[in-house]
Formats: structure tokens, sequence, C-alpha cells
């Protein structure tokens, strides 16, 4: 009794060792999810490093990741303000 669904996406993380690899286990272990379907901590760990293949969207991690360069930005603009300032201000005193 083979698990389609469950085949299915093995199939698309690149077949039984490429799936394999990335659970970081044997590929006799993946051949048998194909029977008898992943194991639900697995499939957890795949919704989490391929939400793609399960229709996930990644909002919170583009949100971070929005966050993140706006903060660089915020602070090279903070960095650029403050060099322009010790650049008028005269040293030579």
């Amino acid at each position: 009794m083979e698990n389609h669904e469950h085949s299915k996406i093995i199939d698309k993380l690149g077949g039984t060792s490429a799936t394999a690899k990335l659970l970081k286990i044997s590929s006799q272990a993946v051949s048998k999810f194909r029977k008898t379907g992943i194991p639900e901590a697995r499939l957890m760990y795949l919704q989490a490093i391929r939400p793609d293949l399960f229709g996930i969207e990644r909002r919170v991690s583009q949100r971070r990741k929005l966050e993140r360069r706006n903060e660089y930005r915020r602070k090279a603009y903070r960095r650029t303000g403050e060099d322009r300032r010790k650049a008028q201000h005269d040293y030579s005193k």
C-alpha cells in the first residue's frame, strides 16, 4: 500500500536519495516512507524548510527579512549622517 501524497512530496524534493540527504537519514528509510507515509515530525521539518511544497507562504520570514534590511538602511543612514557632522567639525584646534 503506497501513500501517494507523501510519495509525491518525496518526488518534488528530488527523489529518494535527495530527500534522504535533506533529512540526514538513509535512502532505505525514505523508501519506507513511500509505503508507510512520512512520520509527523519529519513532515513538520519538511514544511519548515520547504514551505513552497506545501502551499505555505513565508510571510513571517519575508517580514523579518524586510525589517532587517530596513534596520540596516537606518543604521547606514545614521553612520553617514555622523560622518558628515565629523567632516564639518574642525579638529585642527
